[in-house]
């Protein structure tokens, strides 16, 4: 939970673009704050930040499978 605004985190991870944004612009208009990752390596990275309540994954990635990640 993002402490600034109370808002849930989710973690979209998402190769094909018009998928992930689609999947942003909804969340966000449910109150959600998202962050997109296209790979795997950009998931892992930003899975070091701050904690996420949440991640969409698709397990069919151009780098890792979502089952690795």
């Amino acid at each position: 939970m993002n402490a600034a605004n109370g808002a849930l985190r989710v973690l979209v991870v998402e190769d094909e673009t018009h998928l992930a944004r689609g999947l942003k612009l909804n969340l966000e208009l449910e109150g959600f704050e998202v962050a997109l990752a296209a790979t795997g390596r950009e998931a892992a990275a930003l899975m070091l930040g701050p904690r996420f309540d949440a991640i969409l994954l698709d397990v069919q990635l151009p780098d890792v499978t979502g089952f690795e990640l």
